[in-house]
């Protein structure tokens, strides 16, 4: 839900707006994007009281299995986080420096959930603590 509310603004954003170093496509920026999080995604999830973050390698080697609710709040908040900063370092990473401003603040607009042409969706909650 986040990737497709937040991915079409901000392609259009970067492609009408920014100056690049080296002229990508949208579907580059977005493989780099979910590559870069998926990269988060191998790694990480919450243990069976939802308390702590564990590695999977951590818990392969303690013979623990993962849990079947990966869907807790503070779970479903870190993903949000690993997303957005998925997003400003594969996007941001390949646009000028004088672009870089205008790209934080439209982005921290639309995480915002303030911008009139892209409202954040009703079902997506995301906590201030969670917004970059």
């Amino acid at each position: 839900l986040a990737i497709s509310w937040l991915r079409p603004p901000i392609l259009d954003f970067i492609q009408r707006n920014c100056v690049f170093f080296v002229k990508m496509s949208n579907s580059h920026i977005t493989s780099a994007t979910l590559r870069l999080f998926e990269c988060f995604l191998a790694d990480f999830w919450l243990d069976s009281e939802g308390a702590a973050t564990k590695k999977v390698s951590d818990v392969e080697d303690a013979g623990e299995s993962a849990p079947s609710d990966l869907h807790s709040e503070r779970f479903t908040g870190k993903l949000l986080m690993l997303l957005q900063f998925s997003i400003v370092w594969a996007a941001g990473s390949i646009i000028k420096n004088e672009s870089r401003a205008q790209f934080d603040e439209f982005f921290r607009t639309l995480c915002s959930g303030t911008k009139v042409e892209c409202p954040r969706p009703q079902e997506l909650k995301m906590a201030k603590n969670v917004q970059i």
